[in-house]
Formats: structure tokens, sequence, C-alpha cells
């Protein structure tokens, strides 16, 4: 007998939203996890412990009574493109060397301090 584990649907989405998993990567490593987030059938408890690794939230978060409204305290450095994200955070604006160009030219034509 398979031992199946009871997680509220909101944390699942919740949990999903803040490791800023693909769904659709979710789905392919998962086949029901949408049913999970719609409430309709509870992940075995082995799907339930890949799930945690695969969307990086302890497992002990899944079993609060509503989602943590706390931010990381870790900065995702995994990135966008090919820009990192972590400028976005620590709330710093990210610039290309482009952007960084034009801005010293345009200081320089004004004859403002870089």
């Amino acid at each position: 007998m398979t031992s199946r584990v009871n997680i509220k649907p909101e944390l699942l989405r919740w949990a999903h939203k803040r490791g800023r998993a693909d769904m659709d990567a979710l789905v392919r490593k998962f086949p029901k996890y949408r049913e999970w987030e719609g409430g309709e059938v509870r992940p075995t408890f082995k799907q339930f412990e890949k799930s945690t690794k695969t969307v990086h939230v302890g497992g002990g978060h899944f079993f609060s009574p509503e989602p943590l409204d706390e931010p990381s305290s870790i900065p995702d450095l995994r990135t966008v493109g090919r820009i990192p994200d972590a400028c976005n955070s620590f709330g710093i604006e990210c610039l290309t060397p482009f952007e960084m160009q034009r801005q010293e030219g345009a200081c320089f034509a004004l004859g403002a301090a870089a």
C-alpha cells in the first residue's frame, strides 16, 4: 500500500512559485502535478520528497497552515537568458555593457561626471 501525503494545494502552488519552477518541467517529471495542485490527487511520499527537491523548498514548509510570506534570504544565482538573476534578487539594476557605454556617453556629452 502506498502512503499518500495530505498537502494543501495552495502550498504546492506557493512552492512552485517560490522555487521559480517551470510548470512544464514539473509536469514532465510528475505527470499528475496539475492534479496535485488542483487537490484532485495527493502525491505519494516518494513523489512528495522528489518534488520538494525539484522546487527547492524544504518539506516542512508544506505542513504549515498557510504559505510563508517571508522572502528567501539566499540570493537566486540562476540566470535568465544570459543575464544572472542575482541582480534582481538584491534589488540591483543590471546593465549590459552596451547600456553602460550609452550612459557613459550621455554623461560625457552633457558634461556630467559618470
